[in-house]
């Protein structure tokens, strides 16, 4: 006797019985959902039971009531509650606490206005408030807009204050600035004056003669002019020209000879007894030797100025260029740098500050020099030829005027120069700023 073949697997239970017809088939059990399952709702009439998805919510009043803990099952709970809210803390239909009803609030007498008015978080946004701010026309921010102007207003009324006190801390810097530097000068003057008036000597005229007898000499020109007189075009804007020629060329000098011999040691210990020595040699102790190599003349007095700079300009460059930073001298061989891209991107930058410390030396320097070189025989201009005039016709006022000038010229060429070193040099006074 054979056994029956084994039943079919299928979904439903006729498919073991492919004989019969399914009008003599049993009916199919309705499926029932599990107490506390959320995922499973029960199926409208002539609808598939997975037309409203996965997770579709279940119809009011249709279907087994859900668990009110709404989590997992948990060995040992029959009810089925579960952890509140299983792993992820999901309630019915999926949703987590705090999210508000599955269906939005349909269906409730407050119509959601709960869930609504939780769903404002910590900014306290309701629907109510909204409207309330449509209906005030303040609808344009959010409820914390008012602060929130406030606030701007508060921070621009400070930066005002700010600025209004660094205005006044500027104007205060300023008044110290020309308190110190002015104030002295001013009593010093009037001390001169009286000093000067109740002496009543004729070798040292009060100030008040001596500025007379500049505006006559030098400032009484036409506007056209810049009110410089013919006598101050013939004689100060030369010494100027010599001043600034010979200049240029000592402090070129200068620094060329200060980056060859401070790029390489052995070269500067050879020279070092050398440049010291002539360097202890006062220039107008040289002026036979320049006047019998040059002659009387321009060239003599630009090799005079030149050879009477370049030392404090050399020193210092040497000085400089010998301080780099070996690093810095590495790092650039490492980027495969050329040796003049070295000197110029690297030892000059780091050279400057010294430099501009020798030339602020050589431009003093170079105003005494041109003036004793005008003294000298064979000038025919300049404000040194001026108080040579002055000395030898026994004009006193006149000469004192000259004397007063050089000092002025120093004065404005000096301030003239820091204003450069300070454009040229922000980083490097930043940076001590810092460190500082």
């Amino acid at each position: 006797m054979t056994a029956p073949p084994p039943p079919a697997r299928g979904r439903f239970p006729d498919a073991a019985h492919p004989t019969r017809t399914p009008d003599s088939a049993p009916p199919l059990p309705t499926p029932t959902q599990p107490p506390g399952h959320p995922h499973i709702a029960p199926p409208d009439e002539g609808r598939s039971p997975n037309a409203g998805g996965r997770h579709a919510p279940a119809r009011p009043g249709e279907g087994p009531e859900p668990a009110s803990g709404g989590g997992r099952r948990v060995a040992g709970d029959p009810t089925g509650e579960g952890r509140p809210g299983g792993r992820h803390g999901r309630t019915q239909a999926g949703q987590r606490e705090g999210d508000g009803p599955p269906d939005g609030g349909r269906g409730r007498p407050d119509g959601g206005q709960a869930d609504v008015a939780r769903a404002g978080g910590r900014h306290g946004r309701t629907q109510a408030g909204a409207g309330q701010r449509e209906t005030d026309g303040t609808a344009s921010g959010p409820p914390g807009g008012g602060r929130n102007r406030a606030g701007g207003d508060l921070i621009g009324q400070g930066r005002s204050e700010g600025r209004r006190r660094g205005r006044r801390g500027m104007a205060g810097r300023v008044w110290r600035v020309v308190a110190s530097r002015w104030l002295l000068l001013v009593v010093l003057v009037a001390v001169w004056e009286w000093a000067t008036r109740t002496a009543g000597s004729a070798f040292f005229p009060p100030p008040s003669t001596i500025a007379t007898r500049m505006h006559a000499m030098w400032f009484s020109g036409p506007p056209d002019r810049l009110f410089l007189t013919e006598l101050a075009v013939e004689n100060v804007l030369p010494s100027l020209g010599r001043m600034a020629g010979g200049l240029a060329g000592g402090a070129a000098a200068g620094v060329a000879l200060g980056l060859a011999l401070g790029l390489s040691a052995r070269v500067y210990d050879y020279l070092d007894g050398v440049l010291q020595f002539l360097r202890a040699i006062p220039p107008p102790a040289l002026v036979t030797v320049f006047l019998v190599v040059f002659g009387f003349g321009l060239k003599m007095q630009l090799a005079f100025i030149m050879f009477s700079i370049v030392w404090p300009v050399l020193l210092n460059t040497a000085d400089g260029a010998r301080s780099v930073e070996p690093l810095h001298l590495d790092t650039g061989q490492a980027f495969r740098l050329s040796r003049a891209e070295r000197v110029f991107r690297i030892v000059l930058p780091s050279a400057l500050p010294k430099i501009f410390a020798g030339l602020r030396l050589a431009l003093s320097l170079s105003l005494i020099v041109t003036v004793f070189a005008e003294l000298l025989p064979g000038t025919t201009n300049g404000i040194g030829f001026q108080l040579t005039v002055a000395y030898s016709s026994f004009n006193l006022p006149a000469m004192w005027a000259g004397i007063v000038l050089l000092g002025v010229l120093g004065y404005l060429l000096n301030e003239l120069f820091l204003l450069v070193e300070r454009r040229v040099l922000a980083w490097h006074h930043h940076e001590r700023r810092l460190e500082t």
